[in-house]
């Protein structure tokens, strides 16, 4: 896992894991929250809206990345193209 922080201070989390889905298939931390799905850098992403950020969650290989604190849908597709 990593924290990032912008050039404005804000800061973004990053997270590779394993496999932690829910029953239902969405990632166990989303599992109370609604989400959507979009193509995010080609990659199928899981989205959830957290106030005025976005988490998401993609496949990388047989792993998963989370990236919490996206300010909105075009900065995750550049961070899933840039991460895998």
């Amino acid at each position: 896992q990593t924290v990032c922080r912008r050039a404005d201070g804000s800061m973004i989390a990053i997270f590779e894991h394993g496999d932690v889905t829910h029953e239902e298939g969405k990632p166990e931390m989303f599992r109370n929250r609604p989400t959507t799905m979009a193509q995010c850098g080609g990659k199928a992403c899981s989205l959830v809206h957290l106030d005025d950020r976005i988490a998401a969650s993609w496949m990388r290989g047989t792993r998963h990345v989370t990236v919490i604190g996206s300010r909105n849908i075009d900065e995750v597709a550049r961070l899933a193209e840039a991460l895998n």
